[in-house]
């Protein structure tokens, strides 16, 4: 959960079926519920929500979503983002972030996070940590890749380091998640960032507003910080 004055913005998935998950995000307010989303994705393959930022310069919200393919329900904004699609293949999960409308989660812009395998068919990639640039205002990304992550292009993979996976992934993208500036697998590099201090959003609803999530006051994070599941992928 992240906040940014009275509201707190709440992250997770559902149980749609026995073998089927979705993300949700909801939106409470001195403890009332703004708006809840479960249509990010509402397709067959597996959508876990696991991370929110809220940017302390330009006060934009930003999501984490994983999905483990790539199918026609999906909600994320990512037709113009730095990668556009899930990519070949399924079943490795791979990150997705969008800029969601703090007074609906409506998402605005998105991109996919994802490696590729040498047969051209998507490999793991799992985002750990997301921070806010402020002497940038860029998102700074750093992930948990197997074999191999993209260059700046979002086209070109990386050079192998020849080392095993999970390899140390660090991207940095501008805020509206349409390209990037850095690209490299190595030592995370520090970051100026700052608190947020942002003007209330207006609520203006959206989205299916069942099922209710229930807050947890002493949870919260207004560092733009997540943590995040790990999960494995092809070295190949």
């Amino acid at each position: 959960v992240v906040s940014d004055g009275p509201s707190n913005y709440y992250i997770g998935s559902r149980q749609v079926t026995s073998n089927n998950q979705d993300p949700i995000i909801a939106k409470f307010t001195n403890g009332v519920q703004d708006w809840c989303r479960t249509d990010y994705e509402t397709d067959g393959v597996d959508g876990n929500g696991i991370g929110l930022m809220v940017s302390p310069t330009t006060c934009d919200l930003y999501a984490v979503f994983t999905v483990d393919g790539g199918r026609f329900g999906f909600n994320f904004a990512t037709s113009g983002g730095w990668q556009n699609s899930y990519g070949s293949g399924g079943g490795p999960n791979v990150s997705v972030i969008s800029r969601l409308d703090r007074s609906n989660g409506n998402p605005l812009n998105g991109t996919f996070v994802r490696a590729q395998l040498s047969s051209g068919n998507t490999n793991t990639l799992v985002v750990q940590d997301m921070n806010w640039d402020s002497s940038t205002d860029s998102v700074v990304v750093r992930a948990d890749s197997a074999f191999l992550p993209f260059d700046v292009d979002g086209t070109t993979r990386l050079p192998d380091p020849g080392t095993s996976s999970p390899h140390n992934y660090n991207l940095t993208l501008n805020s509206n998640l349409t390209a990037a500036s850095s690209a490299f697998i190595g030592t995370s590099p520090s970051i100026t960032t700052t608190q947020a201090s942002c003007p209330v959003a207006p609520n203006n609803g959206g989205g299916t507003t069942n099922p209710t999530p229930t807050p947890d006051p002493s949870d919260s994070d207004t560092g733009g910080n997540l943590i995040t599941v790990r999960t494995g992928g092809s070295d190949e």
